[in-house]
């Protein structure tokens, strides 16, 4: 079980002392001791200075009685040589914020006699009563005086600091708070504070939250006299809940992931803590306690009048407990936040963190004496959400008014050496710490951190706001708008009852907050209601309350593109969340921003764009927020692609398409008709619907064929949700498999029909169709009219969409056509194009899309356009080598190469044959590639492949292998190629080594496999080292009578194997074997 020394960090317990108050304590069992006040966030050093060894731990009275705290501070077997890092205690405790102090005792006992305690459970009053120790709440206190002195202070979260003055001099101060702000480079004022100056006076200041601040120290003149700066990066690790007769303090707490609960009652009544189900009861109306030991945490004692516990919290989520006389105390466990240290002199560019944490930024400001330091956002190169859940933008910009720093606030800031900040809103930010543009920006890529979103709800089922749209993830939290009980919470169907009947959502408590929060881990929509009898679709016309509605979005993602030399990846980047980051990072430093390219620029206007790319500071990455590009697809191109990559003929264009969310399981409705028809799911997906006469009050109906339950067999979705989901103006997401009609009043005689597979189905019986494949390759540059075949090899009935401007083909009704299998589809009408296909088929679920890289068709009324436009080269990178062998007798191989896709064959120089990781010699892709290679052995496996090299003006690519295959030759196949019965075809050194192993019979030999001489004592043959015969040199005969089969490894021409001879007493011989190789030639190729 972990103590609470064990947050004492023993690795670094140097670096924790450094702003840490230590306090020294000598260990006594017998003269009074009475301790004074330390302070939370203080070192308790314990030494013993007598020969022994103590235990000391924390112990809490009961009565006359002491007992020791269950997980309390405990300290064990110290000596006076105990190592420092094991004989202190991190009182790292974070008081209520009423409570200005607490009491801990301690009992300081021999070792030897702690088996004693554990007997009884009650520790002996001689070792406990004379051990009190006052904690404090940290107060750091300064007297200024009249000499100007700027100071740094570290300060944990609920740390107070208090400055007072006296001054002699008739001189009058004010302290005033001050932030710094990155985005303007300016100074605000967080909180008003008294604007006259006094000769006499105290400033008080709590910091409740994490982060920095200034505390400028002006005269009666304005002027500035001194800073203090308030760091605040730390917290404390225990918390403190009271518990009394009457009231939980506090009734609600939230902590990070990790931290500690205190748990401390007293009172006139007994009393006692238990873990219950925080969301539910049971059928009685009562709290389900849980007290499984070691998972859950509740008093294991007798309840008492006096009590203290300890637990440790590791994972998120909410916990409720409830006391002896049925309080009930709620703990949110939210993750654990972090600060990313960023150094500005290191080489590191590039950091990434999430909104939960924060940064701070660290340099040493002799290493810059050019001029001081001072962290600004470049906003020119950064990319951050605009009015995000309506926020006032970036640290309240908005909300305060940011003052121009005066040049000795920049010099102080350069001597602060460390900036801290957390960054609330998600996005991309380049960091600037001088102003010579020589000096590179450092790029912070922030994720968003689980967000919590917060509805009220009161007794007459209406809900604030009504609709809510949050991203996979998210936390939403349901609080009663008034301080009655809460009522009971359940997930339905729009207008319609219960979507699992005798399972309650949300049951309130008793004495409870009623504190109830969900996490959403699945796309879709979702709605729910504190009464099912009145949200039902017959009382729905009369009732003038709306149902809670959720749509769940994926997650805010950056999607990130990795550029260095020679490669460039031209997939498009496809997201149905406009809230995402597009990021491209280089490894080298670059300086050009994006160009976005115009769908109506010609082929001369994509060859010039980088005339139009402006400069910027030098940095290592570019970046979009998808939210300031139009939805479909979006074409952008850099100087810095070509420079980095090295592809200075091409010109290098990186796409983004953002798609409506919900597309793959999609109806339009077109002409009064659902399109398609039928549509297969599985389950928990979502259908969208598109309206595209755009009827706010079209409704939708969905019927259930097979479910007997007569109250789910019709459900209304009328919720529009276009004006919260762009693109989208139904949703609704089919948890329970079957068959469902679907209905809309505007056209009752037109039907469309869902069909939902269970999981059981969709992986057993293989219900997810393969992604139509592109055969040929695409250039960035396309002839008019230019044929591309898509190939299936799901089923010959499956029918494929497709689009051609990067819209989803599942959404019918945006230029989607039907491909032709025998005239495949034309590349037309001219501009920048992107393929998208997926494949249907009846009683399967559509395939998820393919889709190609950008190309550009040129005009077909340019005449000349073959001889003006030089063919822009594929990438080296997506050539792919495929050989196939064929095996023939007499021994031969004849291998084909074949090259994919057939276009990079103009980039290939010449290939290398390989056999066996040894090279036997160069393949030209034209005439004839033949070599006879000798010392072959039958039953030895051989490995063979070929290596492609580019053209000489490739640079910086990398050679290119095809897939490895095996072959073999058995003594059975090769017959009388080798083992002639015919004495006068022998070869005669043949005959005689034949002979020599006839009667040297059938011994076995133990050979090492390595060579001692450079010559051979037979064609073929090696000397090796005999292990058995003291380094003899003989042949390798392996040969083994008593078993069906031997396995030996043996070395010749640079090539090695394994055979296996079968009974043959002996080891085969060597041959030769003519090996053939062709290049599958691009014509060919195209013709197949």
């Amino acid at each position: 079980m972990a103590f609470l020394r064990h947050y004492m960090p023993i690795d670094k317990i140097q670096d924790v002392k450094q702003n840490k108050n230590i306090r020294n304590v000598n260990v006594t069992t017998r003269d009074p001791r009475y301790l004074a006040p330390v302070q939370c966030g203080d070192i308790m050093e314990f030494n013993v200075n007598r020969i022994g060894k103590y235990d000391i731990f924390q112990v809490y009275r009961n009565g006359n009685d002491y007992y020791k705290i269950y997980n309390g501070f405990e300290l064990c077997n110290i000596t006076y040589c105990t190592p420092e890092e094991k004989r202190c205690m991190f009182l790292s405790l974070a008081l209520d914020p009423d409570l200005s102090e607490t009491e801990f005792i301690f009992c300081v006992i021999p070792s030897s006699r702690r088996g004693e305690i554990s007997k009884t459970g009650i520790c002996p009053l001689a070792y406990c009563t004379i051990n009190y120790l006052v904690i404090q709440r940290r107060v750091q206190k300064y007297f200024l005086m009249n000499q100007k002195t700027n100071q740094k202070v570290y300060l944990h979260k609920g740390d107070t600091i208090e400055l007072t003055w006296s001054s002699e001099d008739d001189i009058t101060y004010r302290i005033e708070e001050k932030k710094y702000c990155p985005i303007s480079g300016g100074l605000y004022t967080p909180e008003q504070t008294f604007d006259s100056t006094l000769a006499e006076g105290m400033y008080r200041k709590t910091f409740n939250e994490l982060g920095m601040s200034f505390l400028f120290r002006y005269t009666d003149t304005n002027e500035i006299y001194d800073v203090i700066t308030c760091i605040v990066n730390d917290e404390y690790k225990v918390k403190h809940i009271l518990i009394t007769d009457n009231k939980i303090q506090p009734n609600i707490i939230h902590i990070e992931q990790h931290d500690w609960i205190m748990f401390e009652w007293h009172g006139k009544h007994a009393q006692s803590i238990v873990q219950i189900e925080p969301f539910r009861t049971d059928k009685d109306q009562q709290s389900i306690e849980m007290t499984n030991i070691g998972e859950h945490f509740f008093w294991p004692n007798q309840p008492s009048r006096n009590g203290y516990m300890y637990h440790q919290f590791n994972e998120t989520g909410v916990y409720c407990f409830k006391t002896a006389d049925d309080q009930i105390g709620t703990i949110i466990v939210e993750p654990l936040r972090t600060i990313r240290q960023v150094s500005i002199h290191s080489d590191r560019l590039i950091y990434k963190m999430n909104t939960k944490g924060l940064v701070q930024f660290n340099w040493n400001q002799y290493d810059t004496p050019e001029e001081p330091v001072l962290i600004t956002i470049d906003t020119n190169s950064s990319r951050i959400p605009d009015d995000l859940d309506n926020r006032t933008g970036m640290f309240h910009c908005r909300a305060h008014q940011c003052t121009r720093i005066e040049p000795f606030f920049r010099r102080y800031f350069h001597s602060c050496e460390t900036f801290l900040l957390n960054i609330p809103q998600y996005g991309f930010y380049n960091f600037a710490y001088s102003d010579n543009p020589h000096y590179p920006l450092i790029s912070l890529i922030v994720k968003n951190g689980s967000h919590t979103h917060s509805v009220m709800y009161d007794e007459q089922n209406i809900f604030k706001p009504h609709t809510l749209v949050i991203n996979r993830l998210d936390h939403v939290e349901f609080l009663p708008s008034s301080s009655r009980r809460g009522r009971i919470l359940y997930q339905i169907n729009e207008y319609d009852n219960q979507s699992e009947p005798k399972k309650i959502l949300f049951q309130p408590q008793e004495n409870s907050i009623n504190y109830f929060i969900k996490e959403f881990s699945q796309l879709g929509i979702y709605y729910f209601s504190t009464d099912i009898n009145n949200s039902n679709k017959q009382k729905s016309k009369q009732s003038s309350t709306h149902p809670l509605t959720i749509v769940v979005l994926p997650e805010i993602r950056f999607h990130r593109k990795v550029i260095s030399k020679g490669k460039f990846n031209d997939d498009p980047i496809i997201t149905t969340n406009p809230n995402d980051f597009v990021i491209w990072q280089f490894d080298k430093i670059i300086s050009y921003n994006l160009v976005e390219l115009r769908l109506s620029d010609t082929y001369n206007d994509i060859m010039s764009c980088h005339d139009r790319a402006t400069v910027g500071r030098i940095r290592q990455c570019l970046a979009v927020h998808c939210k300031s590009i139009p939805s479909g697809a979006s074409y952008f191109c850099s100087p810095d692609f070509e420079r980095v990559t090295g592809a200075y003929k091409n010109r290098l264009i990186s796409t983004i398409i953002i798609d409506p969310p919900f597309n793959q399981n999609s109806f339009c409705l077109i002409n009064q008709q659902f399109v398609p028809k039928i549509l297969y799911v599985a389950e928990s997906e979502t259908v969208s619907w598109v309206l595209n006469d755009h009827v706010s009050n079209h409704r939708i109906s969905i019927q259930s064929i097979n479910n007997d339950n007569s109250d789910d067999r019709n459900i209304s979705i009328n919720q529009n949700i276009a004006e919260y989901v762009n693109g989208v103006h139904r949703l609704h997401t089919f948890n329970q498999h079957g068959k469902y009609i679907i209905k809309s009043d505007r056209f009752p005689d037109t039907t469309a029909i869902v069909v939902v597979y269970g999981d059981i189905d969709v992986a057993r019986h293989r219900k997810r169709l393969q992604k139509p494949q592109i055969m040929e390759y695409i250039h960035d540059v396309s002839e008019f009219d230019t044929i591309i075949h898509l190939d299936d090899s799901n089923h010959h009935n499956t029918n494929i969409y497709y689009t051609l401007d990067g819209s989803p083909p599942t959404q019918h009704y945006r230029n989607v056509h039907l491909y032709n299998r025998n005239n495949g589809l034309h590349l037309h009408p001219t501009g920048l194009h992107v393929l998208r296909a997926y494949s249907t088929l009846d009683e399967k679920l559509s395939s998820f899309i393919q889709y190609s890289r950008p190309t550009f068709v040129l005009d077909n009324r340019r005449s000349d356009s073959s001889s003006d436009i030089e063919p822009i080269e594929p990438p080296w990178d997506s050539c792919r080598i495929d050989l196939s062998l064929l095996k023939q007798y007499p021994p031969k191989i004849s291998a084909t190469v074949k090259i994919q896709p057939t276009h990079t064959i103009n980039l290939i120089d010449h290939f290398e044959l390989y056999i066996n990781d040894t090279a036997h010699g160069l393949i030209h892709l034209s005439g004839d590639n033949r070599w006879t290679i000798d010392n072959f052995v039958a039953g030895k496996n051989y490995e063979v492949y070929v290596v492609a090299y580019p053209k000489d003006h490739i640079s910086h690519a990398r050679r290119i292998q095809s897939d490895r295959e095996e072959f073999s030759f058995t003594e059975e196949q090769l017959g009388s190629v080798i083992y002639d019965d015919t004495p006068g075809d022998k070869d005669p050194a043949r005959m005689l080594y034949e002979k020599l192993i006839r009667e040297n019979g059938n011994k076995s030999h133990q050979c090492d496999s390595t060579c001692i001489h450079p010559h051979t004592s037979f064609p073929g043959f090696p000397h090796y080292f005999d292990n058995s015969s003291e380094g003899t040199p003989i042949p390798s005969t392996d040969s083994n009578t008593n078993s069906s089969s031997s396995t030996s490894t043996t070395v010749f021409g640079g090539m090695s194997g394994t055979s296996t001879t079968e009974g043959k007493g002996g080891p085969t011989l060597p041959f030769s074997v003519e090996i053939v190789v062709s290049i599958e030639s691009k014509d060919r190729q195209m013709k197949k």
